[in-house]
């Protein structure tokens, strides 16, 4: 009933995710600090706030929106609050819609915004898809979504660009 956090600068695959009981869901990111700035824990995501919990994968240059934080992932997050995207899909479209349109140039805005039932998951990039492409795995009550399937697993599918979807 309440997201759970836990952030560290230790690499992934350095870490022991052997910690984690059981869960309903997970949001995990594994972070590389722009240009190897801001390397610090509270820059790490999930970002939660609310009851929302929101992780990020992209970049963004000369974006002309004002909001609170320390990183750019964490003002884009409050950007999505702000315009409802947190409450609905439509309102999240329109979002990424604005800032596409507020800024000069969208490397890649790969996210998921989580409300605890519901993921909004939003993709687009103008560069690198082998890289930038988001894939979606649903088997039976199971969902999951990454940045690139699970090796040796069948049944991921790579998501449009420009795809907003919305599991509950």
């Amino acid at each position: 009933g309440e997201w759970k956090t836990y952030r560290t600068v230790t690499p992934i695959w350095k870490d022991r995710l052997d910690r984690f009981g059981g869960t309903r869901l997970l949001l995990a990111h594994a972070r590389s600090a722009f240009r190897n700035e801001g390397v610090q824990v509270e820059n790490n995501m999930p970002f939660v706030e609310e009851g929302a919990a929101f992780v990020f994968n992209g970049e963004l240059r000369g974006v002309r929106l004002q909001a609170e934080g320390r990183i750019g992932a964490e003002k884009l997050f409050r950007v999505f609050r702000r315009m409802g995207g947190d409450e609905r899909t439509e309102a999240l479209t329109r979002a990424m819609e604005l800032v596409v349109r507020r800024t000069s140039y969208v490397r890649a805005m790969n996210f998921v915004l989580a409300t605890g039932t519901i993921l909004r998951i939003g993709t687009h990039y103008s560069e690198s898809p082998d890289y930038f492409t988001m894939h979606v795995k649903e088997a039976g009550a199971r969902q999951a979504v990454c940045s690139e399937g699970f090796p040796g697993e069948s049944g991921w599918r790579a998501l449009p660009n420009g795809t907003v979807l919305e599991w509950s």
